[in-house]
């Protein structure tokens, strides 16, 4: 059997003598392991006789094992990096995991320090997402949050030898990899790495059209939030369908600029909200007091976006998302940047409106609501790209849960489907407001 050091668990030590839970582990992927100084659990565990197997150890997995026994499997998330200068926390919240040799039984998985994620409230209401083939996902509807205890739970019975499970339907690194592969064969659409991330993976850019409008769709600067890049998916797809009228008419008039994953590291890690160096990415779009960003150090993909961004220039902006708390689909206006104006909150309601004409699951009755004026925090995407280009920018939010506010599926929630729609339909919201942001700016007042 092999065990690691309980001291330093990505050190492999087989002269000293280990605790009971960690001589079960076999095998395991040091990467994978959490090597903070408050745990040594691991992030696999194996039965030589035939009993449960967890594992994590794979492209966007996260989970540690606190103890398995016949009909209960113990768990904990493990935390991402320590956030200097902004969030100055660890995050926590995603996981992603399997369990084998389990068919017919059932099994109550327990994440026990779930309270302690990074916004727990939004496992209120919640249900885990499971999947037998890491195509079809749906709900396990005996999910409940034990907000006294901090303690995520689900039961669940499986029809089949291996379940994979899942805080929403992930959109993995190498799905990622086919998502380009496929944007770059068509003749529509150029393919540039614009830099690399702080583990060396490219960071993908690709665009489409000939317009002399600039239009920016930037997803997944928070890993974990998997809808971003399945709607970058439906999104790509249909701007990319030569038979769809809407985006035949978009690319005429606008050239589209996209990135769909601005957090790799963080997707193939596990991690919910942090880049490689435990970065918020979505807090890195400029300087804060004394802490300097964007920088190559820390956060190298908004360096190197940001500076694509200001080399092109931009008409609009549109920054993808997930909340895990608020189960609508929604946009965060940016009414608290310092030259937030009458033609900006025009250009915002009109683009508002398109969106709710286009998609049913689309609203704007729940949101954020606004910050007060001048009092946007510029080192957020969106607000940034407003500030500095005095154009329409917002961020899109998305539901780890259900649209339950306005359109309500209570069976399979929000889903990879309902997600890749809704990317498809900001075609159709576009296109309702370009003839205002082909207009110049003085006459927008």
């Amino acid at each position: 059997m092999i065990a690691f050091d309980q001291d330093d668990p990505t050190i492999y030590n087989p002269t000293k003598r280990y605790s009971p839970r960690l001589i079960h582990l076999q095998s395991i992927m040091t990467s994978q392991v959490s090597v903070n100084s408050s745990t040594t659990f691991p992030s696999a565990y194996y039965d030589p006789k035939g009993g449960t197997v967890i594992n994590a150890n794979f492209d966007s997995g996260n989970i540690l094992v606190e103890s398995v026994d016949s009909d209960c499997v113990t768990l904990r998330l493990r935390s991402e990096p320590f956030t200097e200068g902004t969030d100055k926390r660890c995050h926590s919240q995603w996981f992603y995991f399997r369990s084998s040799q389990i068919k017919g039984r059932s099994i109550t998985y327990r994440i026990v320090n779930a309270g302690q994620a990074s916004y727990p409230a939004g496992f209120k209401n919640y249900r885990t997402c499971a999947s037998y083939d890491g195509e079809h996902w749906y709900r396990v509807h005996d999910t409940t949050y034990d907000d006294a205890k901090g303690i995520l739970l689900w039961n669940h019975c499986s029809a089949e030898d291996t379940v994979w499970f899942a805080y929403f339907p992930p959109f993995t690194y190498e799905r990622h990899q086919q998502l380009i592969a496929k944007a770059a064969m068509s003749e529509l659409c150029s393919l540039r790495v614009l830099g690399l991330t702080l583990d060396h993976r490219p960071i993908d850019y690709l665009k489409v059209g000939r317009g002399k409008l600039n239009l920016w769709v930037n997803a997944r600067v928070h890993p974990g939030e998997s809808m971003a890049e399945w709607f970058m998916e439906g999104l790509i797809h249909a701007l990319l369908d030569e038979a769809n009228e809407a985006s035949r008419s978009l690319l005429c008039e606008a050239t589209i600029h996209m990135v769909p994953n601005m957090n790799p590291d963080g997707t193939v890690r596990g991690h919910l909200r942090t880049n490689a160096s435990g970065a918020n990415l979505n807090r890195e779009w400029c300087s804060t007091g004394d802490y300097s960003a964007p920088s190559l150090q820390r956060s190298p993909e908004v360096y190197y976006v940001l500076n694509e961004v200001k080399k092109i220039g931009c008409d609009a902006y549109v920054d993808v998302h997930g909340d895990e708390e608020i189960e609508a689909n929604f946009f965060a206006d940016c009414a608290g940047c310092p030259n937030w104006s009458p033609r900006l909150k025009s250009l915002f309601d009109e683009f508002s409106d398109a969106y709710c004409q286009a998609s049913e699951d689309f609203q704007r009755g729940k949101g954020y609501g606004s910050d007060e004026p001048g009092q946007a925090n510029l080192a957020i995407g969106a607000d940034q790209i407003t500030n500095r280009f005095n154009c329409l920018a917002v961020t899109l939010e998305m539901p780890f849960k259900d649209a339950t506010f306005n359109n309500p599926e209570p069976e399979r929630q929000w889903t990879p489907e309902r997600s890749k729609a809704l990317g498809a339909k900001l075609i159709h919201a576009f296109l309702k407001v370009l003839p205002s942001l082909k207009q110049p700016a003085q006459q927008r007042m």
